[in-house]
């Protein structure tokens, strides 16, 4: 015990790797909600993000920076994040001609709770809408239109990669760490405000996003999805083997 204790600092490095290697935790993607395009949306740095990619071909009728192209969809433990894309620059407006984009969401996957909403294709079953209000405002409301709470816009034109992004805490949708549904149906409203046609994702009926940990996600559970999670227990095990190593020969030595 008395020579162990000699080596304080490697007795802690050691059984943080250890901790490390048990656990398997990795962070969480990093989303700055400012209206351009990260590579997290990517699934650059962790959990790869959730994606509708192109259910809804470019439309003619619909002006290209209204007409929604790609949607993607992440949490962490305080937030629930949406970022939309269209064919070109999104343009949001305020009044007279404000746009409104309303994300109409079942989040206990249960048509028999809810409200409905023709707008939203007709979809039933809605326990919240996220409602983006022109420029500046996004708003969470429950299945009957009352007000729950304020979310975060971030939009910019002028951005590298514009999109509209979208942050609402979890709490606001009902979503904590013991209830977090693998499978919300949704339908996407984006209300041109002009004369063009309006846009739905999909056209009809409703596609399914999910809320997942990615801030305490397990390398077992990672393993199946994300290609890091090998080398971060490879380097674990290094770290620990390496520092038993140190540890074993100045026992030795003394």
């Amino acid at each position: 015990m008395k020579r162990w204790m000699k080596f304080p600092k490697l007795a802690l490095l050691l059984g943080v790797s250890l901790a490390l290697v048990i656990s398997g935790v990795v962070l969480a993607i990093t989303i700055a909600v400012d209206g351009d395009r990260e590579a997290a949306w990517s699934g650059s740095g962790g959990q790869t993000p959730g994606h509708l990619a192109v259910l809804d071909p470019n439309e003619s009728g619909i002006t290209d920076n209204r007409d929604i192209e790609d949607v993607y969809w992440t949490n962490d433990s305080t937030n629930f994040y949406l970022m939309l894309e269209t064919y070109s620059t999104p343009s949001l407006s305020s009044f007279p001609t404000a746009t409104d984009i309303y994300f109409c969401i079942d989040t206990d996957n249960n048509t028999g709770t809810g409200g409905s909403y023709a707008n939203c294709a007709n979809m039933t079953g809605i326990d919240r809408f996220i409602h983006v209000g022109g420029v500046s405002s996004v708003n969470v409301y429950d299945g009957s239109f009352s007000l729950l709470g304020a979310g975060t816009l971030g939009y910019n034109q002028s951005a590298s990669t514009p999109v509209v992004e979208v942050s609402v805490a979890n709490n606001l949708l009902g979503l904590d760490s013991s209830h977090c549904t693998q499978v919300m149906p949704m339908n996407i409203f984006f209300d041109n405000g002009t004369t063009d046609p309006d846009d739905n994702t999909p056209d009809s009926g409703t596609v399914n996003i999910g809320c997942g940990f990615p801030t305490a996600v397990t390398l077992s559970s990672v393993e199946a999805s994300s290609s890091f999670a090998a080398p971060v227990a490879l380097v674990a095990l290094g770290l620990v083997g390496a520092l038993g190593a140190v540890v074993l020969s100045r026992r030795r030595k003394a």
